[in-house]
């Protein structure tokens, strides 16, 4: 796709990869609210769709394979990990549980994951040139 295709700006780069993320960010969000509670529960939805965005966001700076599987992997634990260790901290200190604070740290933790994922991208092409 042509979207995908890295541009000679860096900023437009920048603005594609930032539509990427929310969109992702809402799709994140959207799954969490519908799965959270059912008995197939969101994880597997959540994992497939962080790879998925970490794939389009390194396509559009042109990142090798090798790189992709390393930080798919590693944005897939620390999601999964921030996206249960927030939500449990929040309980804790008080606040009553319910879905919108599952939606609302999933949301936030694929925003975090995301912008990790540009600014590493970023740098790697700058070190290429």
């Amino acid at each position: 796709m042509k979207f995908f295709r890295p541009s000679v700006s860096p900023w437009r780069n920048f603005f594609k990869a930032m539509c990427v993320v929310v969109l992702f960010m809402a799709l994140h969000a959207v799954a969490s609210y519908l799965l959270h509670y059912t008995s197939f529960g969101d994880s597997l939805v959540l994992t497939c769709l962080t790879v998925a965005m970490v794939f389009c966001v390194l396509a559009l700076y042109d990142i090798p394979l090798d790189i992709f599987l390393s930080l798919a992997f590693l944005s897939c634990f620390a999601g999964f990990w921030m996206g249960t260790e927030i939500p449990r901290r929040i309980v804790s200190s008080g606040v009553e549980p319910g879905i919108d604070i599952h939606v609302i740290t999933t949301a936030g933790v694929t925003l975090v994951l995301g912008l990790v994922n540009i600014f590493i991208s970023n740098s790697i092409n700058r070190h290429k040139k």
